[in-house]
């Protein structure tokens, strides 16, 4: 069983996936990064050895990469020739950019990570990729010693998840970001909208989103729609995006 790890990056995904490793007993060897105040800071949070070049200790058994995704190909030129298990952390990055290696794979949590989580009641369903059934057990292990699950899924899949997280997190947290906006800019209280925003994603506990929605477009209520792009008045972004998103649930509900 992998006990021994190095990851290379202090940001986010660095973060959590160390202190979540850190928790669950596995040993972080070393934290390698060229910002030498969140590397140092992290490598204390998880008792482990910090460094700015790419050599590893001798017990390491798996290098975790969790640089920015369009760094990853410059991570691997500079860790040369090794037998240790490399993988990435990315969504949209193949992993044949790692076939420089004799072991190689992808370990993608399909979660948004950042570093005021708490880990202890994170769930984070991880999508794994190797070079081969040795490797893919092994980091099935070392996920499941996490309490967390692993589904082994081919790169392109892996692409299409990814899309599909941009849409379900980054998106629908934009979609917060302009009813933010719209209650600030008239001096209105946001606090008053998270009960909603709860009770939203609370109801795709035991349903999926396309028995769930609701609203104007979904009753194909034009009075009200034409009313709330007025409200908008001359903010064009906004009424762009109510008008497309409307399209689309007036659309799926045909």
């Amino acid at each position: 069983m992998i006990k021994h790890i190095a990851i290379i990056g202090s940001g986010n995904a660095a973060g959590v996936l160390a202190k979540l490793f850190f928790e669950h007993q596995i040993i972080i060897d070393s934290i390698h990064s060229s910002n030498s105040m969140t590397g140092t800071f992290l490598a204390e949070c998880v008792k482990a050895e910090f460094r700015t070049d790419y050599v590893f200790n001798a017990t390491t058994q798996l290098v975790l990469i969790c640089t920015q995704d369009d760094r990853i190909e410059d991570v691997v030129k500079r860790i040369g020739d090794t037998t240790i298990l490399v993988c990435h952390c990315a969504g949209s990055i193949c992993m044949t950019v790692l076939n420089s290696f004799r072991n190689y794979g992808v370990i993608y949590p399909l979660q948004s990570l950042s570093n005021n989580i708490d880990i202890k009641t994170l769930k984070i369903p991880f999508l794994i990729e190797t070079n081969n059934t040795e490797n893919e057990m092994a980091i099935a292990e070392l996920i499941s010693c996490t309490k967390n699950i692993s589904t082994t899924i081919q790169s392109e899949m892996r692409l299409q998840y990814h899309l599909a997280a941009v849409f379900a997190n980054n998106f629908s947290n934009a979609m917060f970001m302009a009813a933010q906006q719209i209650i600030e800019s008239k001096h209105l209280n946001f606090e008053l909208l998270k009960p909603l925003i709860q009770q939203t994603v609370h109801k795709l506990e035991n349903k999926l989103p396309s028995e769930t929605q609701t609203g104007p477009a979904m009753r194909y209520d034009e009075q009200t729609i034409s009313k709330h792009l007025e409200l908008l008045g001359d903010n064009e972004s906004l009424k762009d995006i109510y008008s497309l998103i409307s399209r689309f649930i007036s659309n799926c509900k045909k």
